[in-house]
């Protein structure tokens, strides 16, 4: 059921990209410094999943989101904070045939998306959550409600990534820029940090910017590069996968959800 499209295999040494460093600009108003924004933590669906009886005439996909369409009490507007449009798409992350509903939201001064993956488990036992191993509970993810990400296919370990970009307002003076891969294994979601960039503004209106590594110390321009041109180095197939969020509003949601699967697999 699973196809990989538009995929290569990349096995020479790419091009060092360097980046040029922001210029210093100087703005007329002053800076109004407001609190460190905080993460939400992380906050578990108790809904009871619904077994599902599944007519015959199905295949295993339409099998598989109708029993996503009635576990709907479970993912569909477990939004923690009132006011917030929740949008959702049906995935398969980790291509092991078993379906995923995300639910993602933004919201906060620190711009943080919030999200919930649900797996179907098994027609019979319906829905579980996907969550982060316990050393990193929350439910803060990247800058996932997109249209598309690149997705790097690890021969070695079995194991599909996903690229996001992850802008955090830490304050109204410091802001990062983060690229960061999402992955779905063995049952625990993962998101790990690579590289990004660090901007700053001083009391004087002048901005500083800075290249950080995983652990968000500073190195240079080229450090930059190198860590960012390995995520595609060696054993890997790269290729892409686009995604149809919906807030499913005034839509036909079997039908709506069924769309967002077959524009997750490319066809």
């Amino acid at each position: 059921m699973t196809k990989l499209t538009k995929m290569f295999t990349i096995t020479g040494v790419l091009a060092l990209t360097v980046l040029a460093a922001a210029c210093g600009k100087k703005d007329e108003k002053k800076v109004e410094e407001k609190p460190v924004a905080t993460k939400t933590p992380y906050v578990r669906n108790t809904a009871t999943p619904t077994p599902t009886t599944a007519p015959e005439d199905l295949d295993e996909v339409g099998k598989q989101l109708k029993v996503i369409t009635d576990n709907k009490d479970v993912w569909f507007n477990n939004s923690e904070t009132e006011g917030t449009t929740v949008y959702y798409a049906v995935t398969d992350l980790d291509r092991n045939d078993k379906l995923e509903i995300i639910s993602a939201y933004t919201a906060g001064t620190g711009l943080f998306t919030t999200a919930h993956i649900y797996e179907v488990e098994s027609l019979e036992t319906g829905l579980v959550e996907r969550t982060k191993p316990e050393e990193d509970a929350t439910n803060i993810y990247p800058e996932i409600v997109t249209d598309h990400a690149t997705r790097i296919y690890d021969k070695n370990t079995g194991i599909y990534s996903y690229v996001f970009k992850d802008a955090v307002r830490e304050s109204a003076s410091s802001s990062f820029d983060l690229t960061e891969l999402v992955s779905l294994k063995d049952g625990f979601m993962k998101v790990s940090t690579r590289a990004g960039i660090h901007t700053t503004v001083d009391s004087s209106n002048r901005k500083k910017t800075e290249y950080v590594d995983p652990d968000l110390k500073v190195i240079d321009e080229v450090e930059y590069a190198i860590i960012l041109n390995s995520m595609y180095i060696g054993e890997y197939e790269i290729g892409e996968n686009n995604f149809l969020w919906s807030d499913l509003k005034d839509v036909d949601i079997p039908d709506t959800l069924k769309h967002s699967y077959y524009r997750f697999i490319n066809e």
